[in-house]
């Protein structure tokens, strides 16, 4: 989605069009080469064994499920959202 966006900006009449595509293509290559998989999965693997450890911890999924979200996993991104909403104790204001 990151790169969808990066390639795709507004405003293609402009006169610094080239510049503007040059730049943001250097930000695309920067953050693609700074991506180290072998880290992300070891996040995921983290969240996945404290959430076994503790079931409940609601902070834990909340992160997990935005991580999931911002690496395309969104299937699993809404199991833990339908979980937090099922097992959030109610706010009495």
């Amino acid at each position: 989605m990151l790169r969808t966006l990066l390639d795709d900006h507004p405003f293609p009449e402009r006169a610094d069009h080239a510049e503007i595509t040059s730049r943001w293509q250097e930000v695309a290559a920067s953050l693609e080469s700074n991506l180290d998989h072998e880290r992300l999965i070891g996040f995921l693997q983290t969240y996945e064994m404290r959430i076994k450890a503790n079931r409940d911890d609601m902070l834990t999924r909340v992160l997990y499920a935005d991580l999931l979200r911002a690496v395309g996993e969104n299937g699993e991104a809404r199991r833990q959202w339908q979980y937090i909403e099922r097992h959030q104790p109610p706010i009495d204001w």
